[in-house]
């Protein structure tokens, strides 16, 4: 993956592999019809731009903000608001009608 100078980690793949190269195979194999992704640094962009919905936390890094259709304290929080039903979903769809990333 890449290094960021202001971070104090480094995460390695191996080449070809990446979150979103995992989601999109996961999706193919279970015939998702709709992707939904949290994410809170510059390596979930990728993923999150594959997805229908993306969320992040108000800790994530600024891309990462700026590519979420919803901001939520936890991603528990997420999920309570997915599992009450499908509206909120569509409402957050609607907020700009874009993708989740830069791609």
């Amino acid at each position: 993956d890449s290094m960021q100078p202001e971070q104090w980690y480094l995460e390695i793949y191996p080449a070809g592999t990446s979150k979103a190269a995992a989601i999109s195979q996961l999706a193919r194999q279970i015939e998702a019809q709709e992707i939904v992704a949290f994410g809170d640094n510059l390596n979930d962009l990728e993923m999150m731009a594959l997805a229908g919905l993306c969320a992040t936390v108000p800790d994530g890094v600024k891309e990462v903000r700026e590519a979420a259709d919803t901001v939520v304290n936890t991603v528990e929080d997420m999920m309570k608001e997915i599992l009450l039903g499908k509206d909120e979903i569509e409402d957050w769809k609607g907020k700009g009608d874009k993708s989740c990333g830069f791609m």
